[in-house]
């Protein structure tokens, strides 16, 4: 029921912590807590001059960061870098400084020349993925009870933390759903 309507089915697609809230009565709350997260890191870097990177959307190899994201060609942010560290390990014992200056080497790697930042902002979520470890468990799309489908990229285990999985996760809540209630 929501707002005082009744409906026949619900897709919850919601990531794994959620859950607890949204059905807490749902067996499946204490088999979540088996679930491991990464987190994702972002960092920005702001400069006083335009900072032109090879591509739009850099992909690192060997360095800290995963991806820079040049967002004076993405959205207009003049001198504005953000670098992508997913699921990033050695970091432990890391200040946000030190942080910083380990993305500059990287952005340093493509643009040699670049000054140093006028400022800098990091940002992490905690639980930005699920651990894609081998034996996760991964619960049936129809295991939140009659009529109650899941639906999230933590479902999909041939996919790691993507919105591929997520679609994927999505389109097969859906047919299941529509399959249960055209019979």
């Amino acid at each position: 029921m929501v707002e005082g309507e009744a409906f026949d089915a619900v897709i919850v697609a919601v990531a794994p912590y959620h859950l607890p809230h949204v059905l807490p009565e749902s067996p499946l709350v204490s088999r979540l807590q088996s679930l491991h997260y990464w987190p994702i890191y972002t960092v920005y870097l702001q400069f006083g001059q335009p900072v032109s990177l090879p591509q739009a959307m850099t992909g690192l190899r060997g360095g800290t960061a995963d991806w820079l994201f040049d967002r004076a060609a993405l959205t207009g942010e003049s001198g504005l870098v953000a670098a992508v560290l997913s699921a990033p390990s050695g970091l432990e014992g890391i200040d946000q400084q030190g942080l910083v200056r380990r993305v500059l080497v990287d952005v340093r790697r493509l643009v040699p020349q670049v000054a140093e930042p006028l400022s800098w902002r990091v940002v992490v979520e905690k639980r930005a993925t699920f651990a894609a470890e081998v034996g996760r468990w991964c619960p049936p799309l129809r295991a939140a009870g009659p009529g109650c489908y899941l639906a999230g990229d933590w479902l999909m285990p041939d996919y790691p933390a993507t919105l591929e999985g997520a679609v994927r996760s999505g389109v097969a809540a859906a047919r299941a759903l529509l399959a249960d209630y055209q019979s």
